[in-house]
């Protein structure tokens, strides 16, 4: 089973229509957080939901590479935006846990240590690269602009 998990700032604006307010909290960046956020939430309960059950979960967000392609599929009114979606199903192989990022990479004491992070992420790197997996190749990232526009087009949708 596939489920998409969705922002979704229609529903409050209906019902703010409902009582006659003009609902603006998808123009700003408090309510895209906070939807986000609801949806992680989501995302989270479902997965451990999914493993009380004993089946297995796989988060995909890669579907935030082709919102528009998903915006038509399901049909999704102004105000939403897929965030997230997760494959729900029982285990035919058990999956190889992918390697982390090292807890000093996230989990800091007092301040923020960025003294340790290229050490954490080197040897993050250096897992990767054991495992054959790690891309030798640069990735292609969105330059200034086209992270501008990628931003304003999926604010735009909420």
């Amino acid at each position: 089973m596939f489920l998409l998990l969705v922002a979704d700032l229609f529903k409050t604006r209906i019902a703010a229509e409902k009582t006659g307010i003009t609902q603006e909290i998808q123009h700003s960046l408090e309510g895209v957080i906070a939807s986000v956020t609801d949806v992680g939430i989501a995302l989270g309960t479902l997965m451990a939901a999914a493993r009380s059950s004993g089946l297995g979960i796989v988060p995909i967000g890669a579907v935030r590479r082709e919102p528009q392609a998903l915006i038509d599929l399901f049909g999704l009114p102004e105000d939403t935006f897929p965030i997230a979606g997760v494959c729900i199903g029982y285990v035919d192989r058990p999956a190889i846990q992918k390697s982390r990022l090292p807890i000093k990479s996230f989990r800091h004491e007092e301040h923020y240590h960025a003294e340790d992070l290229r050490p954490a992420i080197d040897a993050y790197d250096l897992t990767w690269l054991n495992t054959g997996r790690l891309l030798l190749e640069p990735m292609a990232h969105p330059g200034p602009r086209t992270l501008r526009v990628h931003t304003a087009e999926c604010t735009s949708r909420m």
